[in-house]
């Protein structure tokens, strides 16, 4: 046996590490140094809510993670930034009073369109459920108005989940980028064209708009009696966008998830959908946050968002 034969050989190959290419790495440096940027302004603002952090966190690890979780990065993308967005309302909102809002005009126009009732005796939608009003309904639609932001988080999660080819990617994709257009749409609305909700006109009537007005549960306060807990109180006291009644979101929510459920072919989960969007349509004028034209435009808000949608990505029918 020759020397070389007896000796112990080093092993000189090396192990397949993966490694993040230099290209992703510097990117993150960048967005990292963006990110920080971004904070340090929120906070100078007054904005240092969890919403832009998490921004700001999803925003920096999508390039520098595997790829299941950077698709889950990417899904989730769309909703952070528009909680991020949400929050910077409240920096317009002295602007917004100032500008002038509409505060008469939708009342007449609902009361006169959707009313009920004779021309001396007419009254809108909203004032007749403010006369009338019972326990059980008031816990049903509470529970409906608690559930509308887990519901869109909760659909995201299945249409993931459900079908996790090409083509299941593209929908969940797309279901988070027409959310995120739809309500950016919606802001833009809330500050070109903002309406006084139906809580304001009964609570305030029709004088001029208070600056330091803050945002109400309106009868939402009975759901917090009821349950023992000031959850609407609570979430309504940190609110944005209190002029943004029109368009209703909590009506345009449902129905883009409705939109997106039809193409799954699943009935019984189509027509879930269809009762929670008749459900959360009644519950927005009997609980005093819209009238019955805010939920007409937020449903076309809804219609728009999911065709424009289809249409840029270039998706099969349903």
């Amino acid at each position: 046996m020759s020397a070389n034969e007896a000796s112990p050989r080093l092993d000189t190959r090396t192990t397949n590490v993966p490694s993040l290419p230099a290209g992703a790495l510097r990117r993150a440096g960048l967005r990292s140094l963006a990110a920080a940027a971004y904070l340090v302004l929120m906070g100078r603002l007054g904005l240092d809510g969890p919403a832009h952090w998490l921004f700001a966190i999803v925003a920096v690890a999508v390039p520098v993670t595997i790829p299941p979780v950077d698709r889950i990065l990417l899904g989730a993308l769309p909703f952070v930034a528009f909680a991020a967005v949400y929050d910077l309302l409240k920096l317009a909102h002295p602007a917004v009073v100032a500008s002038g809002v509409h505060v008469a005009a939708p009342y007449l126009f609902d009361k006169w369109a959707f009313g009920v009732g004779g021309a001396a005796a007419r009254v809108s939608m909203n004032e007749l459920f403010a006369a009338h009003h019972w326990t059980a309904v008031d816990l049903v639609t509470g529970c409906a108005y608690f559930s509308y932001i887990y519901a869109v988080l909760a659909f995201a999660v299945f249409v993931a989940l459900i079908d996790r080819t090409a083509d299941g990617w593209r929908r969940t994709r797309g279901l988070g980028w027409s959310f995120f257009g739809m309500n950016l749409a919606a802001t833009a609305t809330y500050l070109l064209l903002p309406v006084a909700p139906p809580w304001y006109v009964a609570k305030f009537g029709f004088g001029p708009v208070d600056v330091h007005t803050t945002a109400s549960p309106g009868a939402l306060v009975r759901w917090d009696a009821l349950v023992g807990v000031p959850y609407f109180a609570r979430f309504y006291a940190h609110c944005s966008d209190v002029f943004g009644a029109m368009p209703s979101m909590h009506c345009a929510y449902p129905m883009l998830l409705l939109l997106y459920a039809r193409e799954l072919r699943r009935p019984i989960l189509t027509r879930a959908l269809v009762a929670f969007e008749l459900l959360m349509c009644f519950s927005a004028v009997y609980l005093q946050h819209h009238y019955v034209s805010d939920i007409v435009v937020g449903i076309s808000f809804a219609f728009a968002a999911y065709k424009i949608e289809r249409a840029v990505s270039g998706r099969a029918p349903a």
